[in-house]
């Protein structure tokens, strides 16, 4: 492997994210997308969800807590199946009831 493609790999957190922007999970609330991919990185110590959509091709998104908990129970044939025809769902911001001031995010699996 040449020098320039071993430090651009190791300098890349997550294969999804090459070649894309980043998006931001609150700019797509509340409309039906298709999630069809997903990749977990690791920031430093941390491992986060990388998620994309089909409308949005170019772009990637942090899942955050609301698809982590989903990913972490995926096995490669689920993944398999998201690539393939994906899933329509719809993101819902929530307040936390204890604490208004607190927000998470809610997904909405479509028939």
């Amino acid at each position: 492997m040449a020098l320039r493609d071993k430090i651009k790999k190791l300098t890349t957190f997550c294969e999804l994210a090459e070649g894309r922007e980043k998006g931001l999970l609150e700019d797509v609330m509340d409309r039906e997308l298709v999630w069809n991919n997903y990749e977990n990185a690791s920031l430093g110590k941390d491992i986060v969800p990388v998620v994309t959509f089909a409308e949005y091709p170019d772009r990637f998104f942090f899942g955050g807590l609301a698809f982590r908990d989903i990913i972490k129970e995926l096995n490669d044939r689920d993944l398999e199946e998201l690539r393939s025809k994906g899933i329509r769902i719809i993101l819902h911001k929530q307040e936390v009831k204890s604490d208004k001031r607190k927000t998470y995010t809610r997904i909405e699996v479509c028939e």
